[in-house]
């Protein structure tokens, strides 16, 4: 087993090699990219920096005999690198910009065709946590609005009860 560690684990401050904080409004979007394009090549993650078009299994690009094979940690390697990634996104953004994030992530749970209830609650919990509350109603409308034509039926009934039920309800 290899027990060298990855050349990302041993940043400990984003800011010594990203310098530039993006902000919403900034003329600098340009040179914070390519700072940090540079950065996550010099780390050897440049390929976190796409969004996979494929799921998790099939980026692995592997037969099934292979999956089977494949140790659970090399996996979790990819994806601890992943987020170690997104904390230095977090990390040279503004909380303006990290707010957007959430809140995209929160509608685009409602567009990928079925009910997200556990992870629509972890986001707007991250979102409550850099006070940018969403209420129990907005939850509620963003799991319906996500409900496949197969839940339509449910997804009608639960949008017209007076009042709203609560998201936990919904959920369950």
């Amino acid at each position: 087993m290899d027990t060298k560690l990855h050349p990302t684990v041993t940043v400990t401050n984003i800011k010594s090699f990203i310098p530039i904080t993006l902000e919403s409004d900034s003329a600098q979007s340009t040179t914070w990219s390519e700072f940090f394009r540079i950065h996550c090549r010099a780390f050897l993650v440049s390929d976190h920096l796409e969004r996979p078009a494929t799921t998790t299994s099939d980026t692995t690009k592997t037969t099934d005999t292979e999956k089977t094979s494949t140790p659970k940690t090399a996996l979790d390697s990819w994806e601890r690198l992943d987020e170690i990634v997104l904390q230095w996104i977090y990390g040279t953004i503004s909380s303006d910009l990290v707010q957007t994030h959430y809140e995209e992530r929160l509608h685009c749970l409602c567009c990928v065709g079925c009910p997200r209830g556990p992870e629509l609650k972890v986001i707007a919990d991250q979102l409550n946590n850099i006070e940018a509350p969403v209420d129990d109603q907005s939850l509620v409308l963003q799991t319906l609005a996500g409900f496949t034509d197969s839940y339509e039926v449910v997804a009608i009934v639960l949008g017209n009860t007076k009042p709203l039920p609560s998201f936990n309800e919904v959920r369950s």
